[in-house]
């Protein structure tokens, strides 16, 4: 059940009456919310995706292109903190919008970099633009949806899977055509601002501003077993492993396509299809979540398990591009589809339901942080030990730390069953 903030923020049309019409309204609405989230892959992935082209032309070593390629998560870590502020003063509406024209201008003005220094400027400040647009858009819909907010999110990450599989193909695409890497940057800045436009003129306020009323009885026997401060022990190995999660994930977003064409010599069309892969395996988000309340704490260990030897196999054992395809799909959905909201769910449970918030604004930017670190150590190492140690380095054995930490994750010490 929800209602509304404040009078001020009713907008013209008023919430349809009838249940069939406003179901057909709020499956508009979630469209609208999906396709714009959607546009966070198209940004992130058609970088990567273009670095090979992009390093050729301004002469960007390993180390730094995998800098540019994660340089967007730090502003992410540091704006997603402040996003709350963001929100209390200006409303999530106005906020995701904000944050959506933000990083779409400034991924309009990437192909106008003449150096280095504005290359890195351009793709960090997309990440303040994200970290407003994703708070926002996670903000509403589970303040809307209430107790189905788990199966909207993962409907919404749907949409950014769906943006990740998109943005390698089109992007390499329109490098083969057009012969140059500014061409897709110009078309996802552009198709991002009418998103936002969208967003502005077809999403109301009824469904942007709605305060969750969800009455809800917590299992007190749960609250009792659950320790009463922020930071416990549970709560504290949840935060490292999802740091060690997003070393490994950002490592391999960073620096998966000009592995393949440098060390595997993939043409920039065939390390674009590879890497579109992850996109699909994160379609899998909505499934994946409902997985994840089943199988508890083993399904964060055999998942990370599971990814690590995966990362082993793409970086040490597979060099066709059938076998990278199927690498990457078995990324995205290891990581989007099930690995990434079961970690936020084992933290929310991992503390009081008063600390829910406080934990969820602690986990998140320790994720991104992890991205700024791993994308330059992973360049560094290349010249150092070649790209395949270094990538086992990074991405394998960082999901392997992170699989063993999780071991001491207590079940017995959490909320709820």
């Amino acid at each position: 059940m929800t209602e509304v903030l404040g009078k001020a923020d009713l907008p013209a049309r008023r919430m349809p009456s009838s249940h069939g019409e406003r179901a057909y309204t709020v499956a508009i609405i979630v469209l609208i919310l999906g396709l714009s989230y959607s546009f966070n892959g198209l940004d992130r992935s058609a970088f990567p995706a273009l670095l090979s082209p992009i390093s050729s032309e301004l002469g960007i070593t390993p180390a730094q292109g995998g800098f540019l390629s994660n340089i967007f998560t730090l502003n992410i870590a540091l704006f997603g903190a402040l996003s709350g502020w963001f929100i209390g003063r200006f409303g999530r509406k106005h906020v995701l919008v904000g944050g959506l024209l933000a990083y779409s201008a400034f991924t309009f003005a990437i192909p106008l970099a003449s150096s280095y220094t504005e290359l890195a400027f351009y793709r960090a400040m997309t990440g303040a633009g994200e970290a407003l647009h994703i708070t926002a858009i996670f903000s509403m819909i589970g303040a809307y949806f209430g107790k189905r907010r788990g199966t909207f999110f993962g409907i919404n990450n749907a949409f950014f899977g769906l943006g990740t599989f998109l943005a390698p193909l089109i992007a390499s695409q329109m490098f083969q055509l057009l012969g140059s890497w500014r061409s897709p940057f110009y078309l996802f800045g552009i198709a991002g601002m009418v998103s936002a436009i969208s967003v502005y003129l077809f999403v109301p306020s009824w469904f942007a501003a709605a305060i969750d009323q969800e009455i809800r009885r917590d299992d007190e026997a749960g609250d009792l077993r659950c320790p009463t401060t922020l930071i416990n022990l549970n709560s504290a190995v949840c935060t490292v492993a999802f740091f060690l999660t997003g070393f490994s994930f950002l490592a391999y977003m960073a620096l998966y396509s000009l592995y393949l064409k440098s060390a595997l010599a993939y043409s920039v069309a065939d390390a674009g299809l590879a890497f579109s892969m992850f996109g699909i395996g994160a379609l899998t988000a909505f499934f994946g979540g409902w997985l994840g309340d089943k199988v508890k704490r083993w399904g964060l260990i055999v998942g990370l398990a599971l990814m690590s030897l995966n990362s082993y196999v793409m970086f040490f054992h597979v060099i066709s591009l059938y076998g990278q395809m199927a690498t990457s799909f078995i990324f995205g959905v290891l990581l989007s589809g099930f690995l990434y909201p079961r970690f936020l769910a084992v933290m929310q449970k991992s503390v009081q339901s008063h600390h829910i918030s406080a934990a969820t604004s602690i986990i998140l930017p320790v994720f991104y942080f992890a991205g700024f670190l791993s994308g330059p150590a992973f360049g560094a190492l290349v010249p150092l030990v070649g790209w395949q140690t270094a990538g086992g380095i990074t991405v394998t054995m960082t999901a392997a730390g992170a699989a063993v930490l999780v071991c001491f994750i207590n079940p017995k010490r959490m909320r709820g069953p």
